[in-house]
């Protein structure tokens, strides 16, 4: 979830056309047909685990396997029975079912035409469906409680919540990556603005920001742009850096 495992496969994953084309999770870690390009899609270990801060999609299809094995469901109904139902997330699945499929928004291309919905292997990494109320119910996992720790609504201990924050790896002298979160800039009491953005094929941006010192953030999920969630999120952390450095001087 750090991504320094050692994994080299830099995955990206564009999606099948039609659901009958999509592998198998040991056949997507072996070589990925939807790979992005340039990538081999092949998911090994090319550097000495803990070397190295290194992007791997493929490590959250691994996790994904890892679930299924362990759990003996599959990777949707843990995630449903396990975080969408105790939080209330009745609008989240890693699957389409006719009740979502039918109010799945349309999807665009940077030219504004149109674009086909995808079908993927890799859930864990690529293919949540939700929304924004949705995501507002995920958020407030992060908020503060009277005592300072984060309230988890009962479903995360704070210990896990706090393990995901904290920097499982720095460059430069600052910190930049939790579990499975990014770490954007330092804030009071030790803390970090952090989140984590998410795009795909047909252009699909979304980001979080999440301030977990005020409880006050940033979700934007769009479809046409391939960077424009990005860039609103990172201009919100300008804009929180720029008042703090006002607020120190």
């Amino acid at each position: 979830m750090s991504h320094t495992a050692g994994l080299t496969d830099g995955l990206g994953y564009n999606g099948f056309t039609n659901r009958a084309s999509v592998q198998t999770i040991e056949a997507s870690l072996t070589k990925a047909k939807d790979a992005d390009e340039g990538m081999s899609g092949e998911v090994k270990v090319g550097i000495e685990p803990n070397s190295k801060w290194e992007y791997s999609g493929g490590g959250f299809t691994l996790l994904q396997l890892i679930v299924e094995e362990t759990s003996g469901q599959s990777f949707n109904e843990f995630m449903t029975m396990n975080v969408f139902k105790p939080l209330n997330m009745n609008s989240s699945a890693y699957t389409l079912d006719d009740s979502l499929s039918t109010r799945l928004c349309e999807f665009y291309n940077s030219g504004s035409t149109a674009a086909p919905h995808f079908y993927y292997t890799s859930l864990a990494a690529t293919s949540l469906y939700t929304s924004l109320s949705d995501l507002e119910k995920f958020f407030q996992l992060f908020l503060k409680g009277k005592n300072g720790e984060p309230i988890g609504r009962g479903q995360i201990g704070a210990e896990y919540l706090k393990l995901m924050k904290t920097s499982h790896w720095d460059m430069m002298g600052e910190r930049i990556y939790g579990l499975g979160t990014m770490l954007y800039i330092d804030v009071e009491n030790g803390e970090n603005i952090f989140g984590h953005d998410g795009k795909s094929t047909p252009p699909i941006n979304t980001a979080i920001r999440i301030n977990p010192n005020t409880g006050d953030g940033i979700i934007v999920v769009e479809t046409g742009s391939p960077d424009l969630a990005t860039r609103l999120a990172s201009d919100w952390v300008f804009l929180k850096q720029e008042k703090q450095i006002r607020y120190f001087l």
